[in-house]
Formats: C-alpha cells, sequence, structure tokens
C-alpha cells in the first residue's frame, strides 16, 4: 500500500467563451471540432502507451491515471496542447499522487476510518457534528430510519473522494487561487509542476488602436485577409474557420461547387503565408483524420465494411439493411447506382448533407416534420 499511482484530471474550461466568441458558423464549427479532437483524441494519444489507464475522455473532460513520477507532466501536457492548438481556447489539468488502498478507501483511509469518525459524531459537540456531517451526509436528511453515521461514511470512502479531491485543486487552478502548500493540505495533491507554486499562464494578444480588427470576433488584431471574401481575420479565427470548412466540405472536396473550392485554398495559401500552423501537423499529432466529413466517413466506413466484398449481395444482413435505408430511401440512390472510382473504394451518389431544413425534414417520418 505504500506506493503509490498518479491521477490526472483535466480539459477544457469556458467552452463557451470559445467557441462562441464569433457569430459566424464555419467559426462556430471550427472552435468546437477543435477542442472536440483535443478531448477525444489527443487525450488518447496522451495516454496511448497505456490506454486502459484513461477513465474517462469525454465532454471535454480528462480523468486518468498515470506513474506518479509523470503525473504532472501529463498534466501540464495537456493544457499545452489547447494552448497551442487554439491559441486562445483556456484548459485547467490538475495532479495528484495517492497510494494504492486510497484508491478503493478514499483519502488517508489509514490515519482516519469509520469509528475515529463515529467517536467524533457521539462526542456531542453540534458544531463539529454538523460540519463533518455536511461532508460525508447526515442520516436525519434521509427518508429511511435505518441509515447511520457509519454506513454514510462508508459511502464517502471510496475513488470518488480522491476524484473529488483532485477537482477541487483544478477548480482553484481554473479561478486563479495558487495550489495548496504541504503546510496547507494533508495529502499528496499537486498542481501541474511539482513545486510549482505559480498561477497558470493564459494567453494574451496585444491590441493597437491604429490595428484592424478581426471581422468575425472584433477583439483581436487582424494578421490577414481572405481575398474572395474581404474578410480580416485574426489567427484564432482564421484558424477555427479553416477546420470548419474542412469539417463541412471534407477534405477540400465539394464537389461540383468551384467557387466554394478556390475559396477555400486560397483560405488555406493565406494561412499558411501568415502563420507557422499547419492542420495536417495537428492532424497527424491527434492520430486521425480530423477534418473528414462526414458524409466521407460514411462512405469510407460502408467500404471498409464490405472490404473485397463490396460486389456481392451476400453481406451481412444490418450492413446490408444500413446501406439500403441510406442509400436508398433517405437520399434516393439505389444501391446499383454507385459509381465506382479508382481503387477498391466506392463513390456512393447522394451521400451529401444536408443544407436546409427542407431536406432534413424530407428525411423524416413522416416527411417534413421535424420534432424538437
Amino acid at each position: 500500500v505504500s506506493e503509490q499511482v498518479g491521477l490526472v484530471f483535466g480539459g477544457a474550461t469556458k467552452i463557451k467563451a470559445y467557441v462562441f466568441e464569433s457569430a459566424k458558423l464555419p467559426e462556430l464549427r471550427g472552435g468546437s471540432v477543435l477542442l472536440d479532437r483535443l478531448n477525444l483524441d489527443y487525450s488518447r494519444k496522451l495516454f496511448a502507451d497505456a490506454p486502459e489507464c484513461i477513465i474517462y475522455a469525454a465532454g471535454g473532460d480528462l480523468l486518468a491515471l498515470a506513474p506518479a513520477a509523470v503525473a504532472a507532466e501529463k498534466a501540464a501536457a495537456l493544457e499545452a496542447a489547447y494552448t497551442r492548438t487554439t491559441l486562445t481556447a483556456q484548459a485547467v489539468a490538475a495532479s495528484t499522487r495517492l497510494s494504492l488502498l486510497e484508491l478503493q478507501y478514499g483519502r488517508t483511509p489509514q490515519a482516519y476510518w469509520a469509528d475515529d469518525y463515529q467517536q467524533e459524531c457521539d462526542s456531542g459537540a453540534p458544531a463539529k457534528v454538523a460540519l463533518l456531517r455536511s461532508y460525508y451526509g447526515d442520516p436525519t436528511h434521509k427518508q429511511e430510519p435505518a441509515w447511520t453515521d457509519t454506513m454514510l461514511f462508508h459511502l464517502r470512502k471510496c475513488f470518488g473522494e480522491v476524484v473529488g479531491t483532485v477537482a477541487l485543486q483544478r477548480l482553484r487552478r481554473r479561478e486563479g487561487n495558487p495550489p495548496l502548500q504541504a503546510s496547507d493540505a494533508e495529502d499528496n495533491t499537486q498542481t501541474v509542476a511539482d513545486g510549482d507554486a505559480g498561477l497558470r499562464a493564459l494567453p494574451h494578444f496585444e491590441t493597437l488602436p491604429h490595428g484592424q480588427f478581426c471581422t468575425s470576433c472584433d477583439r483581436r488584431m487582424a494578421i490577414a485577409r481572405i481575398p474572395d471574401l474581404e474578410d480580416d481575420l485574426c489567427e484564432p479565427c482564421l484558424r477555427k474557420r479553416w477546420i470548419g470548412w474542412r469539417t463541412r466540405y471534407g477534405n477540400v472536396r465539394p464537389y461540383g461547387i468551384p467557387d466554394l473550392v478556390r475559396t477555400i485554398e486560397r483560405t488555406e495559401s493565406v494561412m499558411k503565408a501568415a502563420t507557422d500552423w499547419r492542420p495536417e501537423e495537428f492532424e497527424r499529432e491527434v492520430g486521425i483524420d480530423a477534418y473528414k466529413a462526414w458524409y466521407h466517413a460514411f462512405q469510407d466506413y460502408l467500404d471498409q465494411a464490405l472490404g473485397d466484398e463490396e460486389l456481392r449481395s451476400d453481406v451481412p444482413a444490418d450492413l446490408a439493411a444500413l446501406r439500403t435505408a441510406y442509400l436508398a430511401n433517405v437520399r434516393g440512390v439505389s444501391w446499383e447506382s454507385r459509381t465506382p472510382v479508382d481503387g477498391p473504394s466506392t463513390d456512393y451518389p447522394g451521400i451529401w448533407p444536408a443544407y436546409t431544413f427542407t431536406e432534413i425534414g424530407q428525411a423524416a417520418t413522416p416527411a417534413g416534420y421535424i420534432g424538437l
């Protein structure tokens, strides 16, 4: 029980302030995708050596076990990834060390346990009892009289207590409060850097009165102009604009819309000329094709599921029903009308996103109905 393990808890914070700082749809979509890829993909790649150590990685947060010696480094890397990729999105991470016994029985079970707690409750000091019960639970608030102080104590002393401890430390860091010092805390809670009592660094962009402000967020100075749209964008909005377009239309492959292709390509050239950030590097960093449009991803799924048997009819019933329902009933395309392209993959005509609520409604049953 003397050996220790690290626990890392962190992720994005003030998400709405980042995503909704611009009212334009490409920026909204791009900001959401960047945060989503960092949470779902980069956080998992951060623990790729031991993916089974990830307890939770969704909803913008990450909770994972790590070796005690590198827990603080993992938390620091998580914070740095958000700043490096988004420039303005805020992320907060904290780490703690705990013994193997604490994984099951909460913080310091050997120093304070049920008999000590029951003795405190029987002491008769109203103020102390009220304070303790506010943490462990008050049996008088339970509808069933069978609940006792000892039962509630055992319910509280679990892994959730450890998570609550590191979550509190993360909240302190998020609010700009200094981390707990060794004299202030009896546990092993630590922040992203061992021995570092400083506050977390926040990104700042200098704004000058004579500078051209970003036409998207109107908060920072613009660094580039999109030729076709006459938009002056700051670097964070430029990144969100580009990612939003790639996610919406796929990897610059919006068939049949040459003006849009030209606009996206010019945006890419402007971004690469004005900044040193490359989307393809982030794509490799998270380890997947982060900007693939959903209909291209669905097409690739059908190709992968069918494999070399794509021209045969004896495919699994669930896959056959899926392709038939989507291609024929939803998009009005029969399976036989698909058009082969170079290589083993197949281009499925009709797999396109809905551009209006009318198109979404036509895929509903009854047609034209959208329920909210």
